[in-house]
């Protein structure tokens, strides 16, 4: 307990007497960080730019882990950190934390892919969700949000294909293919059957898609963390062999 209140209080005068360059993240920011002492921890990281980036990577690379509550135990004990609070540390809370950091330091979401990874991915089920299961999202709409989600995401773009086939719904699963030119090997089974086989739908007339209101619930949405969209309206390409 006595090592625990020293760190603390080592924290509070580096803070105070602004010697943030002398520490790493590791001599008290993490383990206060895990004894749950965030004002602490926050009062130093407000002054150090550095510090601030560390602890979001630090944070960031934890989602990575499969097993994030052994992998806060090793770390708890590589430092010594006493009464270190771990049960908190799941992927929610992290993930919260890194959230939060990000806003109040203003700090850029470069640093932490796979927070980032796992946002688009949350925005990902929600679409889909809104499409199939709430069916209150159609048409140029679905399509804008959709491609603002897995546009520069080539692995979730095949999570969005494997979720269109498991909703039964192959007409767009390969519209999709087709408009990112997924490789067709790594496509679901019956998806790269249906492509071998040629059986596409015919060309039509493309559809008069008009559903701003639906796009403006979307951009206010709590419930996910997407806030650009494209002026230009999105025209998905006509059927097509590859």
């Amino acid at each position: 307990m006595m090592k625990s209140f020293r760190k603390m209080k080592a924290c509070q005068a580096a803070t105070v007497l602004e010697l943030h360059e002398s520490f790493l993240i590791k001599d008290f920011v993490v383990p206060l960080l895990l004894q749950d002492k965030l004002s602490v921890v926050e009062d130093f990281l407000e002054d150090s730019s550095f510090h601030q980036n560390s602890i979001v990577m630090f944070l960031d690379d934890l989602l990575e882990e499969k097993n994030i509550p052994e992998e806060m135990e090793r770390i708890s004990e590589e430092l010594k950190v006493e009464d270190a609070k771990l049960h908190r540390f799941n992927q929610k809370y992290i993930n919260k934390l890194i959230g939060r950091y990000l806003k109040d330091f203003k700090l850029s979401p470069e640093l932490c892919p796979n927070y980032v990874a796992l946002q688009k991915r949350k925005a990902l089920h929600f679409v889909i969700w809104k499409k199939y299961i709430d069916k209150t999202l159609e048409g140029e709409s679905w399509s804008e949000m959709m491609l603002e989600v897995v546009k520069d995401c080539p692995k979730l773009q095949y999570e969005m294909v494997e979720s269109l086939t498991g909703h039964l719904d192959d007409d767009e699963a390969y519209r999709w293919c087709n408009y990112f030119q997924l490789d067709k090997e790594k496509l679901p089974a019956r998806l790269k059957y249906m492509i071998e086989t040629a059986n596409l739908p015919n060309d039509g007339e493309e559809e008069n898609w008009d559903d701003e209101e639906e796009i403006e619930s979307w951009k206010n949405s709590p419930a996910v963390d997407m806030s650009n969209f494209p002026e230009v309206p999105i025209k998905m390409p006509k059927w097509k062999k590859p």
